[in-house]
């Protein structure tokens, strides 16, 4: 965990991502880390994952420009809670204010690929999955 640094890309091992390539944004103070794919490259939308879960590649983003102090664990719990029938507040602020962060930095890291094709295509290809293993 402790050569891993902004704009990293990582590698997910879990079951239903599997292979997948991530850009690492930041990591939370309970030690998850915030990923993205990001979502118009691959599929993958802003979340958190153990890092236990996850291979370090050598490739790395410069992501100087993008606050990510936002993005932490009261934010992610709060979303999660906003999908349930019981939350106090209309859920589609929650999910509309998460798409638009999810655009930004999705805008973002794609004008950092602009001149690095490899890193872009990199970004787009996943290893087979377990049931082809």
């Amino acid at each position: 965990m402790l050569s891993l640094k902004r704009g990293s890309v990582l590698i997910l091992l879990t079951r239903k991502l599997f292979g997948k390539k991530v850009v690492l944004l930041d990591i939370t103070e309970t030690g998850l880390l915030v990923v993205t794919g990001p979502f118009s490259i691959n599929g993958i939308s802003l979340r958190r994952v153990n890092f236990k879960y996850t291979i370090s590649s050598g490739a790395i983003i410069n992501l100087k420009k993008i606050n990510s102090s936002v993005l932490n664990d009261e934010y992610f719990e709060t979303l999660k809670k906003s999908k349930s029938k019981n939350f106090q507040f209309k859920n589609y602020n929650y999910v509309l204010s998460h798409r638009i962060r999810q655009n930004y930095v999705d805008k973002y890291i794609i004008d950092c690929l602009k001149n690095n094709f490899f890193l872009r295509a990199y970004l787009k290809t996943s290893l087979p999955s377990f049931s082809t293993l």
